[in-house]
């Protein structure tokens, strides 16, 4: 059943990001916090997926991506609707 709804764009200022961007912000945050494990207890998220995302073996959960203030979104490209 598609969906009769207009296109939603969540706010102005949003940006698309990479999951190479996603890592650096990761990177960055751990460095503020000190180690891995401290980053994952502050953020609530899992020690084991942040090491595996930040080693590029695992795509970002949604939790990191979450804890770096990114959100998934579905993208329509070449115009197609």
């Amino acid at each position: 059943m598609a969906s009769t709804s207009a296109p939603v764009c969540a706010s102005a200022s949003a940006r698309v990001v990479s999951e190479a961007d996603v890592r650096a912000l990761l990177r960055a945050g751990v460095d503020e916090a000190g180690t891995q494990l401290a980053y994952a207890q502050r953020h609530g998220v899992n020690a084991n997926d942040l090491c595996q995302a930040l080693r590029g073996r695992k795509a970002p959960t949604r939790s990191l991506l979450r804890s770096v203030g990114v959100t998934r979104a579905l993208v329509i490209e070449g115009g197609v609707a």
